[in-house]
Parts: C-alpha cells; sequence; structure tokens
C-alpha cells in the first residue's frame, strides 16, 4: 500500500486485483481455490513469467507474489477475526467493531467462528504452498533487500 505525506495515518485502499491485471489474478485465485492443481499453476506462473513478451507480461511472477501475499493477509485476518468488523470503522465513526469497543470479534464473542474463517483458513494454508512452491522454483526469495518476487526488478524472476 501507498501512502502519502498526507495520509501517513490513513492506510490507502488498494485493489490488488486490478493492479497485478486478469491473468495473475485469475492464476491465484485458482491457486487458493484448487488445492490439486498448485504444482500446475506454479509451473504456469513460471512458464509466463520466463517465456511470455516482456512488453505485455514484464513482471507477471512480482505481480502474483505480490497479489498473493495480499490476499494471503486479509486471509489470515478473517481467519483469525481480525478483520475490521464494518465499513463504518474505515469511515473512522467507530474506533474498531461494530459496537465501539475496539475489539476484534474474538475479543467480543468469546472466540466463536463462522465458516468464512474455515474457507480463510483454507484459502491462507492453499496460498502458503502456492509461495513455496514459487520458492522452489526460484521465483521468491529469501533476501531482504528488497521486494520479493520475479521480475523485471529482480532480473525475470531468478532471484
Amino acid at each position: 500500500m501507498e501512502e502519502t505525506e498526507g495520509d501517513a495515518g490513513k492506510a490507502k485502499e488498494v485493489d490488488a486485483g486490478a493492479e497485478a491485471g486478469g491473468l495473475a489474478t485469475l492464476l491465484v485465485s485458482c491457486a487458493y481455490s484448487l488445492p490439486l492443481q498448485t504444482p500446475s499453476v506454479s509451473a504456469l506462473t513460471l512458464g509466463v513469467e520466463s517465456r511470455a513478451p516482456r512488453e505485455t507480461h514484464g513482471g507477471f511472477a512480482g505481480r502474483c507474489v505480490t497479489l498473493a501475499s495480499r490476499t494471503l493477509g486479509r486471509d489470515l485476518d478473517m481467519a483469525l477475526e481480525c478483520a475490521a468488523a464494518s465499513d463504518e470503522s474505515k469511515a473512522g465513526s467507530a474506533p474498531a467493531g461494530k459496537d465501539g469497543s475496539g475489539r476484534c470479534l474474538a475479543d467480543r464473542t468469546g472466540g466463536t467462528g463462522n465458516g468464512g474463517q474455515v474457507d480463510a483458513y483454507y484459502r491462507s494454508k492453499l496460498l502458503l504452498r502456492y509461495l513455496a512452491q514459487l520458492a522452489g522454483l526460484g521465483i521468491v526469495s529469501l533476501a531482504d533487500d528488497g521486494p520479493q518476487g520475479g521480475g523485471e526488478e529482480e532480473g525475470g524472476g531468478t532471484s
């Protein structure tokens, strides 16, 4: 997420799918919804990164990694019941949660969950598998020296 100097205290909402593009969004959604196809999706990500024309698909793997990371963060928040409870809390009318107490859903209800949390847990698990396979293919590295993921910034996916 990018912030300007005037918005230092406010997080800017980003549409990660629109930034990543249609093909990257499709591949990441397949990675978190088709558990038996994760190796295929990882190989397809590598294939597009290495063989597609740079003019149209340059930095493709990096966009996939960024989208997967953002989706993973959202799903972890949802699985742990720490996501914003309503749009009102984003607007600033309530500190967090519908009751304005500043507590997440788990604190207010004693940790009772719902099916959405289970789905978020499984999506997180599958996205971690996808990112691990991308790391095995050399697209993602554990270097602390900049943005992670393949792409033009890091030499075309050989980071």
